[in-house]
């Protein structure tokens, strides 16, 4: 059991910091930081849990396909020995071909398979689709979906009234999320908290907590901990287009896309430049986000799909939310959802260390 444990601990760490693709002034290089680093030396530290995950995902496995977890430095499997042969092959192509610009990657190959595609794929013809559909109405400008997306949730009336949110999943296991605007984060999981007080991360049990000093960690709760970060739109970006329409399942949706200012966290944090919104044409309530980051080897995609929205106290909240991030898929199915439930600000503090 202590084995399990150590195992699951490393994977929620891994995937606490995937996010971790942000900018300093002094960067350290995996070589400095990492144990057996052998092709990847110059890629900052930072860098690493990224470049991994595009890797997984690109062949559509976990860490343990190539790595000991939790000994990540140990070589003792051959597809981890094969995986460095193939990068090096990357950029002897890429160098060969593109003036060493990453254009021959991972996924390009793989497309997450273990073994590449080597047969030519069959042309995909949906047959429920009418042969002459009916010429598309004109795009709504930007303004015009955001607007009709805030009367959908219940208006600005309501929408400027919310102070917290208490969401409950579960029951195995049973987990409880705390938000209170401005920027303030709680999640109970188990015996397990974490949290982000508006200014440190902490996490612990009830044996103690300590705070969480790693950039990665501070600078992805900084943005998840954003109360409006999915009702406040428009402030998240200098500019923002409708690109066209689009299928998700049954739903057209209108495509958007946002450019974020300079200042924006996931420019600033991840050197992210924009990211798509996609919008139920009919009831006007977001339904995915999608954004990449940028890797050493490639981009990584984060999609995150909103679901089962129900009305609570006036106001619609999504009851299913799916994170996809290669190789993780995270489904977040909430039981009870409140709205402007007093949260008291010492909830979100970090509890003092039990004495001796």
């Amino acid at each position: 059991m202590k084995n399990v444990a150590k195992i699951l601990i490393v994977t929620l760490m891994f995937l606490l910091t995937v996010s971790g693709v942000y900018f300093t002034e002094q960067r350290v290089s995996a070589q400095a930081q990492l144990k057996n680093i052998q092709v990847l030396k110059d890629v900052p530290a930072d860098q690493i849990p990224a470049t991994m995950s595009f890797i997984a995902g690109s062949l559509g496995v976990t860490c343990g396909h190539c790595h000991t977890v939790p000994a990540f430095d140990k070589d003792d499997k051959p597809a981890k020995l094969r995986a460095r042969e193939m990068m090096l092959m990357m950029r002897k192509i890429n160098a060969d071909n593109f003036k060493g610009a990453t254009v021959v990657n991972c996924s390009t190959c793989h497309q997450g398979r273990t073994q590449p595609r080597t047969t030519a794929p069959l042309p995909h013809v949906d047959l429920t689709k009418a042969e002459t559909a009916a010429a598309p109405g004109p795009l709504p400008t930007a303004d015009e979906v955001l607007a009709k997306y805030t009367q959908a949730l219940g208006g600005k009336d309501k929408l400027d009234k919310l102070t917290t949110l208490v969401m409950k999943a579960g029951p195995n296991p049973p987990q409880t999320i705390y938000r209170k605007a401005p920027n303030k984060l709680l999640i109970e999981q188990g015996n397990s908290r974490q949290a982000y007080n508006g200014t440190i991360v902490w996490r612990g049990n009830q044996q103690g907590a300590q705070e969480v000093r790693s950039a990665q960690d501070v600078n992805g709760a900084r943005r998840d901990a954003l109360f409006n970060r999915n009702i406040a739109l428009k402030e998240q970006f200098a500019t923002m287009e409708v690109k066209g329409r689009e299928q998700i399942g049954d739903k057209e949706v209108y495509v958007v896309e946002g450019t974020f200012a300079d200042t924006a966290l996931e420019k600033t944090l991840f050197n992210i430049k924009r990211e798509r919104l996609y919008f139920d044409t009919k009831s006007g309530l977001l339904i995915r986000r999608l954004l990449e980051y940028e890797t050493p080897l490639g981009r990584l995609p984060e999609q995150t799909d909103f679901d089962d929205y129900r009305a609570v106290e006036g106001v619609m909240v999504p009851f299913t939310i799916v994170t996809l991030r290669p190789p993780f898929t995270r489904i977040m199915k909430f039981s009870e959802i409140t709205v402007n439930a007093p949260l008291d600000d010492a909830k979100f503090e970090m509890p003092k260390s039990p004495g001796p």
